[in-house]
């Protein structure tokens, strides 16, 4: 994937902030390998919990039938035809 720009000053803010790093692709000198520092790991962590806790607060009070039918609903949505 070429990279233009925008894509190189945002892996630089990135490795700047702590949360990637880049190495030389010992396959193809010109390329770099990117890599998400634990800084970022730390965040994703974080924001995976967040939204398991919004899911859990939001759906509290919903009984098994009312989980059951958006559940079976989606379920047809995503069916492969």
């Amino acid at each position: 994937m070429q990279q233009g720009p925008q894509s190189l000053d945002e892996v630089g803010a990135l490795e700047r902030l702590g949360y990637l790093t880049r190495e030389v692709d010992p396959g193809n000198r010109r390329n770099h390998l990117l890599h998400a520092a634990e800084a970022a790991r730390a965040v994703a962590r974080a924001a995976e919990q967040r939204r398991r806790e919004a899911f859990a607060d939001r759906f509290a009070d919903w009984t098994d039938a009312d989980v059951a039918t958006p559940a079976s609903l989606l379920t047809r949505y995503n069916r492969d035809d």
